[in-house]
């Protein structure tokens, strides 16, 4: 960022805490008051009797009310408060395509009546890292349909983890990770509760936060939902969505009558059962979310596949007719 791009300055004074021997956590925390970026949302407190300590978190509820009560384009893909034959329309729509994909969901029978009322959701799981490459697990949730394609607008923080508070309880993704299944069961029960219960929305109606999907990288993905068949188990069964191998069921084969093709759905992925379960509608392997960028390594697509996008698109091969400048600003703007 450059000295005169909105948010600088802000940047430079958050950034000071940096330089600071001790306390640097809570003068950060000073600065982001000071600059009137804290939201006024409760952060709640969990005790789990696997860590023998508090975990805090931001309410699902009390998060989304906020957003709905002061932007409330950001939930309601895009659309205001006044919108409300639009968005009921768009909502609609979206079940009636979200049906072909996962017409077994809970959402089909418990709001059969009243799908324009149904908000589809997200949950973000992903373990990133931290100073010295430490490991940092992280959740958010979101919209679908958002209001821009900014991570801003798509992600709401819910809550994160040191990775030493966890590593020990690693058992593999099989049999899942006790720590974050505590975890988890909370997140899942207020998942649950603004799905079942609903929350009021000025001049819309009573919404239901609907959660269509998991996001995440595939570790991530593996142990929320305890994936006996995962990445890792090369050359054996290997996909979360069918019996593909790398033996007699071979995932290279992309041909029309691959043989992995005829198992899709057959058998669940998972032996043992996972508090993410416990939301309705979770009990099928495609809520799994597939991620372009989550399913290459990282150099392959940071190295190669950007590096083609942009060479595709400098040369005029992602569109027709005459070149024009402007193109690649509308494309990555």
């Amino acid at each position: 960022m450059l000295p005169g791009a909105p948010g600088y300055v802000d940047l430079v004074q958050l950034s000071l805490a940096h330089t600071r021997e001790h306390h640097k956590e809570d003068l950060f925390q000073r600065h982001v008051v000071n600059l009137g970026h804290a939201l006024p949302l409760p952060v709640k407190a969990a005790y789990l009797e696997t860590m023998e300590q508090h975990h805090h978190f931001i309410e699902i509820r009390s998060c989304a009310e906020y957003i709905l009560q002061k932007h409330p384009a950001k939930l309601l893909a895009g659309f205001s408060t006044l919108q409300k034959e639009e968005f009921h329309a768009a909502m609609v729509q979206f079940w009636a395509a979200y049906r072909l994909h996962n017409p077994g969901h809970d959402v089909f029978v418990r709001f059969a009546d009243s799908l324009h009322l149904c908000l589809p959701l997200k949950i973000h799981s992903d373990e990133g890292t931290g100073p010295r490459r430490a490991p940092v697990n992280q959740i958010s949730w979101g919209p679908v349909l958002s209001s821009s394609p900014n991570s801003f607008d798509r992600y709401f923080f819910w809550s994160s983890m040191n990775g030493e508070d966890y590593k020990f309880a690693n058992a593999g993704y099989e049999a899942g990770n006790a720590v974050l299944d505590e975890v988890s069961t909370h997140l899942a029960a207020q998942a649950t509760d603004v799905y079942i219960n609903g929350m009021d929305c000025i001049d819309v109606g009573t919404l239901h936060l609907v959660w269509v999907a998991v996001e995440g990288d595939l570790p991530a993905q593996a142990r929320a939902l305890h994936l006996k068949r995962n990445f890792n188990c090369m050359p054996n069964q290997l996909c979360p969505w069918c019996l593909a191998d790398d033996r007699e069921v071979p995932f290279s084969d992309y041909r029309e009558n691959a043989a992995w093709r005829a198992t899709s759905g057959t058998q669940r992925p998972w032996t043992t059962e996972s508090p993410f379960h416990g939301i309705p509608g979770w009990d099928s392997e495609l809520i799994l979310a597939k991620d372009l960028f989550h399913l290459c390594h990282l150099g392959a697509v940071r190295g190669f596949a950007i590096n083609l996008l942009c060479y595709m698109c400098w040369t005029g091969m992602c569109w027709t007719g005459v070149w024009d400048p402007c193109h690649m600003n509308q494309i990555f703007s």
